[in-house]
């Protein structure tokens, strides 16, 4: 596990300062490294930047790290490139602070995949605005985000910032979650996973 953290901490350095060589000044970008907290060898890499990345000229530049990780891995890793759905953004959506490696801070990263013919996909992207909504005027909360999958119009992951596992955890157990899962739960195409993780580069 320490191996992996310090060569993911390397990619993260590495692929920061690529991403800055693109973006310049303008521009959101940053590369952040998530470790599940009740399966440490889980990790997740969210990355947001300005363009597309490259990825074969990221790999060139990487392969030492790359290879290395390789060798720990049990699962292929999956490279999933998103953008944000639309409407979740306005007035209620903040700068893209770096809030550091905070002990206390939970990163809760939910997949929701939605099948079926009969299912109304436009009813399914309003809940999930809504409940984004919720979250971000909801005590704890730090970032609330939605994205949809490139390519896959059923297919969206969100994410969850909270100053503590304890205002995460009221969040899940409160209405408005309720509420969200039970108008999603006929259109699931797999089950709902929500995942917690901590950040740890």
């Amino acid at each position: 596990m320490a191996n992996a953290a310090t060569l993911l901490h390397r990619l993260a350095q590495r692929e920061r300062g690529i991403i800055q060589g693109s973006c310049g000044l303008s521009g959101t970008f940053n590369v952040q490294i998530l470790q599940e907290l009740d399966r440490p060898e889980r990790w997740v890499r969210l990355e947001w930047t300005c363009e597309m990345p490259n990825q074969l000229a990221r790999r060139a530049s990487a392969m030492t790290e790359i290879g290395a990780l390789e060798a720990l891995q049990v699962a292929p890793v999956q490279v999933l490139p998103h953008r944000e759905l639309s409407g979740v953004t306005g007035s209620q959506r903040l700068p893209w602070a770096d809030l550091g490696v905070a002990r206390d801070i939970v990163y809760e990263v939910t997949h929701v995949d939605i099948g079926g013919a009969d299912v109304n996909l436009s009813e399914v992207d309003d809940a999930i605005r809504r409940y984004v909504s919720a979250a971000r005027s909801a005590s704890g909360n730090l970032r609330a985000e939605a994205w949809r999958l490139d390519g896959h119009a059923n297919h969206s992951t969100l994410l969850f910032v909270w100053d503590t596992r304890a205002a995460r955890d009221r969040y899940a157990a409160g209405a408005d979650t309720h509420r969200f899962r039970a108008q999603i739960a006929r259109g699931l195409g797999a089950p709902y996973d929500d995942r917690l993780y901590r950040r740890i580069d």
